[in-house]
C-alpha cells in the first residue's frame, strides 16, 4: 500500500469516528433532556396531588416532594449526563 492510500483512509475513519461521536453525543443529550422534562412533570403531578389531598400534613409533604423532584431530578441528570461523557470521551 502507498503511503498516500494509508493516509486517505486514516483520513475517512477519522472522519467517521467524529461523526459518530457526534451523532452519540446529540443522543445523550436529548436522552438527558427528555429525562429532565420527565423528572418535572413527576415533581408537577406531586405538586398537583399535594393540592387535591384533603389532610394539611400530607398535602404539604406532597408539596415539598414535588419541589424537590423537580430541581433535584434535572440537577442529576445533567451531572450523570457529563459523567457519561467524560467516561465515553466525548468531552
Amino acid at each position: 500500500m502507498s503511503i498516500r492510500r494509508e493516509t486517505e483512509e486514516m483520513i475517512q475513519r477519522r472522519i467517521a469516528d467524529d461523526e459518530r461521536a457526534a451523532r452519540t453525543d446529540t443522543c445523550a443529550a436529548v436522552i438527558a433532556f427528555l429525562v429532565c422534562i420527565a423528572w418535572c412533570v413527576l415533581g408537577g403531578a406531586l405538586v398537583v396531588a399535594g393540592f387535591a389531598v384533603v389532610g394539611v400534613e400530607l398535602g404539604e409533604a406532597l408539596l415539598f416532594a414535588g419541589s424537590g423532584v423537580s430541581i433535584a431530578g434535572p440537577v442529576l441528570t445533567v451531572v450523570y449526563w457529563q459523567v457519561w461523557k467524560r467516561k465515553n470521551g466525548l468531552e
